[in-house]
């Protein structure tokens, strides 16, 4: 399935049925569905996800969907994230997590 898709099923199901559903598909996209999702949906799967899952949802996406992911995790995921990148990738990401929201520019 794609992403846009786990994710209107994980939005239209109910809080308790949505952990089953979240652990049914192949985690390759986890960082796609997680962007997809609503707020309330994403910090609830967040929540139920460890730091080395957390950090694999970071892996392949493009740095403005990783910039606004990356706000959302917890402080040692966003290191851990950070310290794995190479210096340039890095410093690209630090720029766009310094524009103000709801601006364009990277």
């Amino acid at each position: 399935m794609h992403p846009s898709e786990i994710a209107r099923l994980l939005e239209s199901s109910p809080p308790r049925e949505r952990r089953i559903i979240w652990e049914m598909f192949n985690h390759k996209n986890d960082g796609e569905v997680l962007l997809e999702v609503g707020e309330e949906v994403r910090s609830s799967l967040i929540e139920s996800m460890d730091d080395e899952s957390l950090l694999a949802a970071t892996k392949g996406l493009d740095i403005d969907d990783l910039a606004d992911l990356l706000v959302e995790l917890p402080e040692k995921v966003i290191s851990e994230a950070l310290n794995g990148m190479d210096y340039q990738y890095r410093n690209r990401l630090e720029g766009v997590l310094n524009y103000p929201e709801d601006t364009a520019g990277a």
